[in-house]
């Protein structure tokens, strides 16, 4: 995770700006920022967390980043330990991957998702688990329970009514064994 120092350098470099033309977009943005205070972050870092939230907004502005970039970089340059979780695969990307545009992070995220169901290690399903350990995936095959279901709501007697049924009559003319 970049710093917010690495972040106004790459963007001063990137654009060719000044840090005094880099406030001015926050300015155009509708922001307040002074010249001083990036100047200081560029510097020697922040040295606090910002007590107002448009210093994050007018940061993005600058950047042309989001507000949630400029956070984690302001929180990786207070030495907080804060990881982008934007994805339940985060965990399972490689290093360096967080750098990616977010489109190309969805697009890895598929590949990961389609190959982890694709490919499982066969010790653990990748269907969603559902009561009694389930998976909702569907089958090719009906099971009987889909047919006793299919039985019960058509109002027709299911096969383990049937069976207990004829139990039930076996033991009454058997005398109730």
């Amino acid at each position: 995770m970049q710093s917010i120092s690495e972040l106004l350098r790459s963007e001063k470099d990137a654009s060719g700006l000044s840090y005094r033309d880099l406030v001015e977009r926050a300015s155009k943005a509708g922001y307040s920022l002074k010249f001083q205070y990036v100047n200081e972050l560029v510097v020697s870092g922040p040295k606090s967390w910002p007590k107002n939230p448009d210093t994050f907004r007018a940061l993005a502005a600058i950047l042309r980043v989001s507000e949630k970039s400029v956070v984690l970089a302001y929180a990786a340059s207070l030495g907080l330990d804060v990881t982008d979780s934007t994805s339940p695969f985060a965990t399972r990307l490689p290093a360096g991957t967080e750098k990616l545009s977010p489109s190309m992070q969805d697009a890895l995220i598929a590949v990961v998702r389609a190959a982890t169901q694709e490919e499982g290690d066969g010790n653990v399903s990748t269907a969603p688990i559902t009561r009694a350990g389930e998976s909702p995936a569907p089958s090719d095959e009906a099971t009987q329970d889909d047919v006793d279901l299919a039985a019960y709501d058509t109002g027709r007697e299911s096969q383990g009514r049937r069976l207990r049924r004829l139990q039930d009559e076996a033991a009454e003319a058997g005398g109730g064994a």
